[in-house]
Parts: C-alpha cells; sequence; structure tokens
C-alpha cells in the first residue's frame, strides 16, 4: 500500500508496512491522504493502525465509490472528501492537498 503523506514543505510517497518504515518526529504536523474507490474493510484497519500509531491527521477521499458505508463508519476518525463521480487517483489527491493547503 502506498500512502500520500503531506507536510507544509513537500509531499512524498511513503510505502508503509510498519511504523518503522517511515521516521517523522512530529506526527501531529503529518496529513496522511488515502485516495479511494470502492474499499473494502481493510481500509478500517488501515485508519486504525494509523490512529494506533499516533497520526491524528488523516484525510480520505471518496474517490466516486458505489457505496459509501465504509466512509460513514470511519467519519468520526478521519476527514472524508467525496467526489460524486470517480475521477482518479490523480484528481483525488488534488482535492485533498488543495483541503490540506486551506
Amino acid at each position: 500500500m502506498i500512502l500520500y503523506i503531506y507536510n507544509k514543505e513537500k509531499s512524498i510517497n511513503v510505502k508503509i508496512f510498519k511504523e518503522r518504515d517511515i521516521k517523522i518526529k512530529m506526527k501531529k504536523d503529518v496529513v496522511i491522504i488515502i485516495p479511494s474507490y470502492n474499499p473494502d474493510y481493510n481500509l478500517i484497519n488501515v485508519e486504525k493502525e494509523l490512529r494506533k500509531n499516533e497520526y491524528s491527521n488523516i484525510v480520505i477521499v471518496n474517490d466516486g465509490s458505489y457505496s459509501d458505508d465504509i466512509f460513514k463508519s470511519l467519519e468520526n476518525n478521519a476527514i472524508i472528501l467525496t467526489h460524486n463521480i470517480n475521477m482518479g487517483k490523480g484528481e483525488a489527491l488534488k482535492s485533498a492537498f488543495k483541503y490540506c493547503i486551506n
């Protein structure tokens, strides 16, 4: 899985498999962005694992998924941005970056 991590200086791709894979000193200043289209329940597990590792700023982009059940279960723990139709991962990331900047 690749999560896109945004901070005020730059955005970078980081493959996250375990906590030791990334070295970030100020987790509260990091925004985790997850573009998602028709996810399964593993998305909930990813969100829980991020929270367990003290990442509190999580933005999930619902990129026109057929069902929003999983997103509804996450809306109290993450910021959910929604596209009405599937626009692709690039547009999902742009939406999340715009949200983070504003």
